[in-house]
């Protein structure tokens, strides 16, 4: 009986010591390395403004360029709905990947590049939903 009991008191420190233990994601999003922050470089008024890639899921986004950054985080100059990442690994550069952006009617709208360099983002057919007109934004991802 005693036996038992060490050996029920074992598994019970056992199994909670794995539960306690930091969980690596073993499957994580394709999209994850491409979240965060970028510094708008073109065009038109957008210059030297901040855009945020936001999730909604595994591999849908919306993109946010803040109207005034640092002073106002939610305030948005311009805003793109449920952009569809999908990661494609380029066979001729080997240390590129690239992600292409589609809208929801599934045509291309744009691309991010990921060398070792940086990231950089392009979208050049992105619908904006505030005001409804197609936008070309190019923008490098911060290194903060």
């Amino acid at each position: 009986m005693k036996s038992s009991i060490t050996l029920f008191a074992g598994l019970f420190v056992v199994f909670f010591a794995v539960l306690s233990c930091k969980k690596e994601d073993i499957n994580p999003s394709p999209i994850n390395s491409i979240l965060g922050e970028y510094d708008v470089k073109c065009c038109s008024y957008d210059i030297g403004k901040r855009m945020k890639v936001i999730p909604k899921n595994d591999s849908v986004v919306d993109i946010r360029i803040l109207s005034d950054y640092p002073n106002n985080l939610i305030k948005c100059n311009r805003v793109y709905k449920d952009l569809t990442i999908i990661p494609k690994r380029s066979p001729w550069l080997v240390d590129s990947v690239f992600f292409y952006i589609y809208n929801s009617s599934h045509q291309q709208v744009g691309d991010i590049r990921t060398p070792k360099a940086g990231t950089y983002f392009q979208l050049w057919g992105g619908l904006d939903s505030l005001s409804n007109t197609i936008e070309f934004i190019s923008a490098t991802k911060r290194k903060d």
